[in-house]
């Protein structure tokens, strides 16, 4: 039914429309309709916020990727800009009209494209971020600008950002950095893959990014080895990135994917890196940068470093200040070779624990050493930190004795960027040309604000919200059970030394069930949201069922893979408990109560696979829904005027 409004919509001159709402405005002089009506708007301008380094700032940026990935998930192109430009433009929030208003590279165009449904689609996304939203109610408000006048530019075209994330088991006692930044970007298709499903899942189709984020401290060596044993997942990430996809590494992810870690394997691999098709064999890198990274012997102690940006043009950098600050625990770059290009390097390094020595080599190495790099892979686009920006989300949780100036937030700027970066098409130039009337602009926006949300009873997710709760309850009673494991592990804690290091991994559960918590409740609350949303769209698009049914059929299967896990993880709290139970504990009893606790946090982290997805893929729907039940409405509104146009 979509399509049949959109061909009645586009025989219908948007001209013709628009004469008529202009000429049928008895307060408009003749002359000052003319004017008005030869007013003509490209497409929008998008500025990036910068400038600043405050947490108010990069929740701004956050928004304007929640803009972004909203229009790249409708299939509108979008372009991101890689010089500045001056172009005659007007603010959409004041009408004010702005000669040559100047733009700083970073800032993203959305041409209109002539097509009266898609440039509708288009206004009514934009506008809901810099005025109102009927189904978001955040209130920060997104600047933008309508293009008045036709240019050429230079830019990136932008892909809609796919993250399929490693998760293999030395990560998996670590913090969801990744994902946290994903969400509050909004970049939503976020799957997680576990040691040795690379090979069958990861694909060029599915997904355009693979990230591995870093080592932990409680993994062992033999944890790291087995994710680096798999030897078709690691050829599978080499044919991947070669093959166009992007790849993100930090820390251990770099060391990873660098030529190599231990001497001599630098060397024998450097011929892999330059050679795509050949295949790696298991060792300690998987090489697809042209790099060699030295370790900095096992620092128990985060450092907070200064990073200086080199390479201002490079899109990592956009939006960014000349100096940030970060932390490191980790290898560093020895080597770059000829295809590896340093975007960030360090400039100071502050020893937070004043019990740490750090050896005057490894200051001086350090220093003026790559941060972060960009290299390329066949087709594919390479990006590693040896710092840890994905890190700056998650100081309260994580490093509560940190002391720390500045944005907290700050280190989602770099990796939206990078995200962006890896997965966009080459740099290029590209125009805007074709345009709508500013007065078809406004008659949209007017179409579409302030809209009412029928609040229909109906039960089409009843059952799976129904189980969403139950999951919930299964959480919530797991977090009193660990309650009483994080008690019974306090004296051993307080008793073996061996035991502190383990302390992490109880509190751990905990801070992620809160996670899981919010999940599932905002979840329930999306669903309670796309009810009403997908009655009211489905009387225009009839194959909207279709998503529905995709739709809970997928959070079917995951709350029955969560439910498979938590039950895993209570049967391993009942085999701690019954060790605390016995009177005297034998060294092999301490040694299972060690690996229990390990194995309490590696398991449970797996519902990363499952329960975060529930939300995000019931959000797309949502704004798809939501977004294209706007458009159709306002081409009825226009249909419904047909016959006194063709009397004029």
């Amino acid at each position: 039914m979509g399509v049949n409004l959109i061909q009645i919509f586009n025989k219908i001159s948007a001209v013709g429309i628009i004469t008529f709402l202009v000429i049928s405005s008895s307060n408009i002089s003749i002359s000052e309709k003319q004017n008005y009506f030869e007013q003509n708007c490209y497409g929008f301008i998008i500025p990036l916020p910068q400038g600043d380094d405050s947490t108010i700032e990069t929740f701004e940026i956050s928004r304007v990727r929640h803009l972004i990935n909203d229009l790249l998930r409708g299939k509108i192109d979008v372009y991101w800009l890689s010089k500045n430009i001056s172009i005659k433009s007007r603010d959409l929030m004041n009408n004010n009209n702005l000669d040559s208003c100047f733009f700083e590279k970073g800032a993203f165009i959305v041409p209109f494209t002539g097509i009266s449904y898609i440039d509708t689609l288009i206004i009514s996304i934009v506008n809901d971020y810099n005025s109102s939203s009927e189904i978001d109610n955040d209130d920060i408000k997104i600047k933008s600008y309508l293009i008045m006048e036709s240019s050429v530019f230079d830019g990136y075209k932008l892909k809609e950002v796919k993250i399929a994330q490693h998760l293999g088991i030395a990560t998996r006692y670590s913090w969801p950095c990744y994902l946290l930044i994903a969400d509050a970007g909004g970049f939503l298709t976020f799957e997680f893959i576990d040691d040795f499903e690379t090979s069958s899942v990861l694909n060029n189709d599915d997904f355009n990014v693979f990230m591995w984020p870093y080592e932990p401290n409680p993994s062992t060596i033999f944890e790291v080895l087995k994710s680096l044993s798999d030897y078709k997942g690691l050829n599978t990430i080499r044919d991947f990135v070669n093959n166009g996809g992007g790849f993100i590494g930090s820390c251990y992810g770099a060391e990873s994917a660098s030529a190599g870690f231990i001497w001599p394997i630098p060397a024998i691999y450097i011929r892999r890196v330059y050679n795509p098709n050949l295949k790696v064999f298991p060792f300690y890198s998987f090489a697809i940068s042209d790099t060699w990274m030295r370790g900095t012997t096992f620092l128990e102690d985060l450092l907070i470093t200064t990073s200086k940006i080199k390479n201002h043009n490079h899109p990592m950098s956009y939006g960014l200040n000349d100096t940030f600050q970060e932390f490191f625990n980790g290898g560093w770059y020895k080597w770059v070779g000829k295809k590896t290009e340093p975007v960030a390097v360090y400039s100071d390094l502050i020893i937070i624990n004043e019990d740490t020595n750090l050896p005057g080599y490894m200051k001086k190495s350090i220093i003026d050493s790559p941060s972060h790099i960009s290299t390329t892979f066949g087709d594919g686009k390479v990006v590693e930190f040896t710092s840890h920006p994905e890190f700056i989300i998650n100081i309260s949780i994580l490093f509560n004795n940190i002391p720390w100036e500045g944005d907290k937030y700050y280190g989602r700027r770099t990796i939206f960027n990078t995200l962006n970066y890896v997965t966009a098409e080459q740099e290029n130039v590209f125009a805007v040309e074709t345009f709508q009337e500013l007065i078809f602009v406004e008659e949209v926006i007017k179409s579409t604000k302030n809209l009412l949300i029928d609040e229909n009873i109906n039960s089409e997710f009843n059952d799976i919200i129904s189980k969403i709760i139950t999951l919930k309850n299964y959480i919530d009673t797991l977090e009193n059970k660990v309650l009483n494991l994080k008690y019974l592990y306090s004296e051993f804690d307080n008793k073996y030394e061996i035991f502190k290091k383990g302390r992490r991994h109880i509190g751990y559960i905990l801070h992620y069930s809160i996670i899981y918590d919010d999940f599932l409740n905002r979840s329930i609350s999306t669903l309670e949201q796309l009810e009403n949303v997908y009655q009211m769209y489905k009387a225009y698009n009839s194959s909207a069922k279709n998503d529905i049914a995709k739709l809970k059929k997928d959070i079917q299967m995951r709350i029955e893979n969560a439910t498979k896990i938590i039950d895993k993880i209570f049967d391993i709290s009942e085999k701690i408990e019954a060790i605390f139970q016995k009177n005297t504990i034998s060294i092999f009893g301490k040694l299972r109560l060690i690996n229990y606790r390990r194995n309490l946090i590696s398991e449970y982290e797996l519902n990363l696979k499952y329960i975060p997805q529930q939300l995000f893929n019931s959000l797309k729907i949502l704004r798809k829904f939501w977004y294209n039940y706007e458009a159709e409405l306002t081409l009825e509104n226009s249909k419904q005027k047909l016959p006194i146009l063709l009397n004029h």
